[in-house]
């Protein structure tokens, strides 16, 4: 309960299916709220980002891409809705 961590719902933190519970539902759901083409950021857990990716693509997103963070490591994935 320090940091920032704090500020983050319980649910990101201790989520089920190896803490991708949330990213999951988001990303099933975020279709019926992004515009076309709107993008969809995740920020995640060091040995996610595959996962994610894999997510984001099974529920139709496309240009998919992975950030990494200063230390190298792959820390935010993002996907666009397509047209």
């Amino acid at each position: 309960m320090q940091g920032d961590v704090r500020f983050e719902p319980r649910s990101a933190l201790v989520a089920d299916k190896q803490g991708l519970q949330d990213i999951e539902k988001i990303t099933v759901a975020a279709a019926d709220y992004l515009v076309e083409q709107g993008w969809l950021l995740f920020e995640h857990g060091y040995d996610q980002a595959a996962v994610v990716r894999e997510l984001l693509q099974r529920n139709g997103f496309v240009d998919i891409q992975t950030r990494r963070d200063l230390a190298g490591h792959e820390r935010a994935t993002l996907g666009r809705r397509p047209v």
